[in-house]
């Protein structure tokens, strides 16, 4: 009778570890999706606000005025904001399947493969992708540039007026180009302390930027023709805004 209860209970402790194996894999796995979850619901978070102020589509009987939303839902003073005054170094929420998608549909043939540096680069230095990604567009012409096919150069960078080819940077890839780009920004066109900063937008980036006026309008109308493209239903991102963030 002492063997077989022994037995018995060596058994129901086996059960026993199998089960704890199992529930903790179960943890671990209820862990995961709810980290995965949150990641979701921030790239909604910050790709309908990019969409919103893009498309300058914020208005009072939805989202409090033309703003960008705080998540704590605090009751925040919101700062009115459009695509030329929207701070670049407020992440996109877009990714890089966003950005090769671009390419295919604008036949961009030349940034075909970029996407993943686009991202690395926002995530490295905290500038906007999409921001990044207009600034290409404009000054390769949709890297149809002989400074772009050429030399790797995407955004012009070292290309002075009058000398423009000769003067360009060359690099040993595209993504080098995008980094150094996102690089250059972050150190001396949005940071209060650069010598070229006059505001962390896209106004204040192209006074010292570009020679043109109108870089900064011309920069900005791309990134609506992009983020139109890339957001099939934005209805949907602007009521999932509304419903979860915009109540205080």
């Amino acid at each position: 009778i002492l063997e077989e209860s022994v037995s018995e209970l060596t058994g129901i402790y086996k059960e026993n570890l199998d089960i704890i194996a199992r529930l903790e894999e179960f943890y671990v796995q209820i862990d995961y999706l709810q980290r995965r979850k949150d990641a979701l619901e921030e790239l909604v978070f910050r790709r309908s606000h990019t969409y919103l102020a893009v498309t300058e589509e914020f208005s009072d009987d939805k989202i409090s005025g033309h703003a960008l939303l705080s998540r704590s839902g605090n009751g925040e003073k919101r700062q009115p904001l459009s695509a030329v005054t929207m701070p670049v170094y407020y992440i996109s929420g877009f990714t890089a399947a966003d950005f090769e998608y671009l390419w295919q549909t604008n036949k961009a043939k030349n940034l075909v493969g970029i996407g993943e540096a686009l991202i690395k680069a926002e995530q490295k230095y905290g500038i906007n992708a999409l921001v990044l990604a207009a600034i290409i567009v404009h000054e390769s012409n949709w890297g149809d540039s002989a400074i772009a096919r050429n030399k790797n150069n995407l955004a012009g960078l070292g290309a002075f007026e009058g000398s423009a080819y000769s003067s360009a940077l060359s690099f040993d890839s595209k993504a080098d180009s995008i980094d150094y780009l996102a690089r250059l920004l972050s150190l001396y066109y949005i940071n209060p302390q650069g010598k070229h900063y006059n505001g962390p937008h896209l106004l204040g980036i192209g006074r010292a930027y570009a020679a043109d006026p109108y870089w900064a309008i011309k920069v900005s109308r791309i990134m609506k023709q992009l983020v139109e493209v890339a957001v099939e239903k934005p209805d949907v991102l602007i009521n999932y805004l509304y419903l979860n963030y915009s109540r205080n």
